[in-house]
């Protein structure tokens, strides 16, 4: 997520005045590819290591949507407008830069809540993880 921030906050122009966003990406893509590679395998491991608990949490329900919905953001609008000269300045890449932003930071706040929301934790609803 840190290189995208840094391509985000490129693409409002708040650093990296003067470069080309889209050669800045292209050198910072194997850094992301490897840290999206690391959160996978470190992710399906702390899954499958309480797949039942994790499966019934609103929490962990709702940054695997997010998530989603980042890459796919990522992989398509937000490549688009750093990699097209024409998209790498106005309107275009100041609402791309915001989107990714918003979205990358409502995975890391779903994520935090996962601790919140862990219903096998609350020993009320015990009885409520069987049923479902």
């Amino acid at each position: 997520m840190g290189t995208i921030v840094v391509v985000d906050l490129g693409l409002l122009g708040l650093v990296l005045r003067g470069r080309s966003i889209g050669a800045v990406s292209g050198r910072l893509a194997p850094w992301t590819r490897a840290g999206f590679a690391v959160m996978a395998v470190t992710g399906l491991l702390m899954f499958g290591a309480n797949a039942s608990r994790y499966a019934v949490n609103p929490a962990f329900l709702a940054k695997m949507a997010l998530l989603l919905a980042a890459v796919a953001f990522h992989f398509t609008t937000h490549r688009d407008a750093t990699f097209s000269n024409a998209h790498s300045t106005g309107w275009r890449a100041v609402l791309t830069a915001v989107a990714s932003l918003m979205l990358w930071s409502a995975v890391v706040l779903a994520g935090r809540g996962i601790a919140d929301f862990d219903v096998a934790q609350d020993s009320r609803l015990i009885p409520l993880i069987g049923f479902l």
